[in-house]
């Protein structure tokens, strides 16, 4: 399904501007994501390193290996651990109430836990395997809200080699509010992006139909356009930049759909002209043979003189329907290989008797071994045409040629025929229907005017080059074929 311009340009700016503010607010949720959490990564890192630096090793006390030592060592400050830091925990509160939201815990190489902070009473905390590069890592603490935790290999004061690997110090921190400002922020983000998403939309579709206010008026003004607007243009200072191609290329439009108007106008005005003269006469010569009686001769000679100009309207009717077939974008055309001398012999045939009534004489010296590949059918009616008009304007006892040559890429035929009166300039004139340069030539009957049209047409067709020259009174057809359309 089609889509308009200014919708296209909506959806696309919209998805910019979508892809924009996401881009957007993802770095600026990664950046503000990333700093929070790196301040709070920090202070963990601090107190871990705190806890690790008081961390020191008291008597091993095989018997205690294993056994729960999660009670509180200040209500039985004598029991034997271990290890032990060497600070007073209640400095730090947090780690004292069990909803005081800090915790830490200790364990050995082995996974087994040698210390645990208060807060933590009898519950543990996720082991995480560490290296003396401190592991962060988010964790749902046991009073089952969100937390960070970091983990960190630490060597105690050693006074023995129980603890030579080290042992691993897991620090957590209650962050839910961390977190919750993070989702918080998350939420805001998203909702802004919608919000302005639609005051943006907005703003564009203004944009865009203000913009393109120019594409709609010169679309109506296209619309209201009909036959009588041919002659107006359109000026590119009128419209922006972006539409003066098209302001020019309506404008070239323009003038040939003009120029063919008028054309079709004048053909219109000489078709009616020329139907008009031989109607006029018939409808003459038939008023006057029945305005009396009259004797059979002359019955019979006014019907030879109607026969004769209803021959002359068949010609023009018949080079009319020509014209129109030839003007039919679907016309078939059908390639076989002719050769030239022969073919041209056909053509001649059908004029002899006419030529030799006159007294005309023809020559054919056309290569014996000329061929080309092209449509018998529409060359057979050009040179039909060609060789009746060489005919019917060759002075009496004249002479009509045929002669060729050709090369590596044409194949060039040339027609001529003496007794004619037109000068040099006439020459750009004889394709044009029914100009007429002998004017004593255009008897009724004698021509039908638009032979040279209709071999104009066929030349088009055939893409075949016609070129007219008049010298000393020899008029010349030259007709170029390109080997290359074979």
């Amino acid at each position: 399904m089609k889509t308009s311009i200014q919708f296209r340009l909506l959806a696309g700016m919209l998805a910019v501007l979508t892809l924009l503010v996401g881009l957007f607010g993802s770095i600026l949720l990664a950046l503000t994501q990333n700093t929070l959490i790196q301040h709070f990564d920090h202070a963990l890192l601090t107190t871990a390193e705190i806890l690790s630096a008081v961390a020191e090793e008291e008597g091993w006390d095989e018997t205690l290996n294993g056994k729960d030592i999660s009670g509180d060592p200040f209500d039985n400050p004598k029991t034997t651990q271990p290890l032990e830091l060497e600070f007073d925990v209640r400095m730090t509160p947090e780690f004292y109430r069990l909803e005081g939201g800090s915790y830490y815990q200790v364990y050995d190489a082995t996974g087994q836990t040698l210390l645990r902070s208060p807060s933590l009473g009898v519950n543990n905390l996720d082991f995480m395997p560490a290296t003396s590069t401190p592991v962060y890592r988010k964790m749902i603490l046991p009073s089952g809200k969100r937390g960070r935790a970091i983990g960190l290999l630490i060597l105690p004061v050693l006074e023995n080699s129980a603890f030579s690997q080290g042992i691993t110090l897991i620090v957590a921190r209650n962050a839910e509010e961390l977190y919750g400002f993070l989702d918080t922020f998350k939420w805001l983000l998203a909702g802004c992006m919608i919000g302005l998403s639609v005051p943006g939309g907005i703003l564009i579709w203004s944009t865009t139909r203000k913009g393109l206010k120019p594409v709609r008026h010169l679309a109506t003004r296209i619309t209201k356009m009909d036959i009588d607007d041919l002659h107006s243009t359109f000026d590119p200072a009128d419209y922006p930049v972006e539409l003066h191609p098209v302001c020019r290329g309506l404008n070239d439009l323009m003038k040939r759909l003009n120029e063919s108007f008028m054309r079709e106008r004048r053909f219109n005005a000489d078709v009616a002209h020329e139907l008009r003269t031989p109607l006029a006469g018939l409808q003459t010569v038939t008023e006057v043979a029945l305005s009396r009686q009259r004797p059979a001769q002359e019955y019979r000679h006014a019907l030879q003189e109607s026969l004769e100009i209803t021959r002359g309207l068949r010609k023009i009717v018949d080079a009319l329907l020509a014209i129109a077939r030839l003007d039919q974008a679907s016309l078939t055309l059908q390639h076989q290989v002719i050769e030239f001398k022969s073919f041209l012999d056909k053509q001649w045939n059908w004029v002899a008797d006419r030529a030799r009534d006159r007294g005309l004489t023809f020559e054919n010296h056309l290569e014996a071994n000329l061929r080309f590949q092209t449509d018998p059918d529409l060359l057979a009616m050009m040179l039909a045409n060609l060789l009746n008009n060489a005919v019917d304007y060759c002075d009496d006892k004249g002479k009509i040629d045929a002669v060729s040559s050709q090369d590596d890429s044409t194949v060039t035929l040339i027609l001529s025929n003496t007794g004619c009166s037109l000068d040099h300039e006439s020459a750009r004139h004889v394709f044009e229907p029914f100009w007429r340069g002998d004017t004593a030539r255009s008897a009724i009957g004698i021509h039908s005017g638009i032979g040279l049209t209709v071999v104009n047409k066929i030349a088009d067709i055939l893409h075949i080059s016609p070129e007219v020259s008049i010298s000393n009174g020899v008029f010349t057809m030259k007709l170029i074929f390109n080997k290359q359309d074979t």
